[in-house]
């Protein structure tokens, strides 16, 4: 494997963990202040952030791992995310690091050698990390 194969999994490894300890500080956040942020709609708000943080987690796991799952979700939220935060920008929601970060991970995620890696392994089970 390249370094950059093994390198990017830690990378990007660690930018899902680090989303996912994101959502988790912002519950505990909201739950400190007793939902003013939310007002009262803090339930809603706080499950929407809880699920994302259980999926971030998983993300991460998955891709630390070198799970084949973790790789097609860590996919499927990165796109997401390329167009979410494409479109916050272009409407001045936020700023341009947000989405130029979801398209980095993604462009990564989408590499021959990168795809190659997690689907070895489930083809030669014998090769477990």
């Amino acid at each position: 494997m390249s370094k950059l194969v093994i390198w990017g999994h830690w990378v990007v490894g660690l930018i899902f963990a680090s989303v996912a300890a994101e959502c988790v500080w912002e519950i505990v956040g909201a739950l400190i202040i007793r939902g003013a942020r939310f007002g009262p709609r803090w339930p809603d708000a706080a499950f929407l952030i809880a699920v994302s943080g259980v999926v971030f987690g998983l993300c991460s796991w998955g891709i630390l791992k070198w799970r084949p799952w973790g790789h097609a979700l860590a996919i499927g939220v990165s796109a997401f995310e390329a167009f979410v935060g494409s479109w916050a920008a272009l409407v001045g929601d936020t700023g341009s690091l947000f989405p130029i970060t979801a398209a980095l991970v993604l462009i990564w995620l989408l590499l021959p050698p990168v795809r190659a890696a997690y689907w070895q392994r489930v083809q030669s089970p014998l090769s477990e990390l």
